[in-house]
């Protein structure tokens, strides 16, 4: 019975250590844009067209956020 516990908590390590990171820091983004130029750009593009931007919305505690579908970027970020 010992060694099934030794690899189930192997296992929930492992999968622990593969968890996505955060998408840019998103918390940290929309308090940015408070001070920083930021627009919305759509998420999905296809191959042969730019993405499309949109200005961020902002909710009342003065986060930016974006319509579903579009994410969150700096202006004058380097890309």
């Amino acid at each position: 019975m010992r060694p099934n516990i030794l690899i189930c908590v192997t296992a929930l390590a492992a999968l622990a250590a593969c968890e996505a990171p955060p998408k840019e820091g998103a918390g940290n983004l929309a308090d940015a844009c408070q001070l920083k130029p930021c627009s919305c750009v759509e998420e999905e593009v296809g191959l042969f067209s730019s993405p499309d931007t949109k200005p961020p919305l902002w909710k009342q505690s003065g986060e930016a956020y974006c319509p579903e579908g579009y994410r969150l970027r700096r202006d004058d970020a380097e890309q």
